[in-house]
């Protein structure tokens, strides 16, 4: 089974992204969280969106959850974003 990712180059793609977000679909986005590297996958949920942060090292996620909750709106899920990205802008939705 292949799975396809498709990369997303500036944040405002990845808000059109978001708005557009199947309930099969997902995003992929490395950032900082609590001042660690970090893993952030947005999905769809019944409330609106999902969010769940894993620490990163390197390519690999590590066992630690840092974050877990729901955003109801595309808005607040930006503004919680927003605060995470880092440089260069890494974004995957898949």
């Amino acid at each position: 089974m292949a799975i396809y990712e498709r990369r997303v180059s500036t944040f405002s793609k990845l808000m059109d992204e978001v708005e557009s977000l199947d309930a099969d679909a997902g995003i992929r986005l490395e950032g900082r969280y609590a001042g660690k590297r970090c893993y952030v996958f947005v999905t769809r949920s019944p409330a609106g969106y999902a969010v769940m942060v894993y620490r990163r090292d390197g390519r690999f996620i590590e066992s630690d959850r840092l974050f877990a909750g729901e955003f109801e709106s595309a808005r607040t899920l930006g503004e919680f974003l927003k605060g995470m990205t880092c440089r260069p802008f890494r974004a995957y939705v898949y």
